[in-house]
């Protein structure tokens, strides 16, 4: 029997962000997808001090790591992110 799923690794970005306007995701996340992002979305998070904050995930091809993160401080208030490889399967 042959395997029926692609297997492949990608990176997931994400950041916490807890002091930016709404209204500002949105071109955001057109130029995540326009420098390769193959997801992003925003999870709500309680931060330090109880504050309500938005956690940005961003999956990505292992080789736009650089690309991604310049947009993400460029255009977040971010001031540092973290990544970790994660294995995927695909149909």
């Amino acid at each position: 029997m042959k395997n029926k799923f692609l297997k492949d690794k990608i990176y997931v970005v994400e950041t916490n962000i807890d002091d930016m306007s709404p209204v500002i995701y949105e071109t955001v996340f057109e130029k995540l997808y326009g420098s390769g992002a193959l997801e992003a979305f925003l999870t709500p998070v309680q931060m330090k001090k109880i504050r309500p904050g938005i956690l940005l995930t961003v999956l990505i091809p292992k080789n736009k790591l650089e690309k991604i993160a310049e947009v993400i401080f460029r255009e977040t208030t971010s001031f540092g992110i973290r990544y970790h490889e994660a294995g995927r399967l695909k149909l």
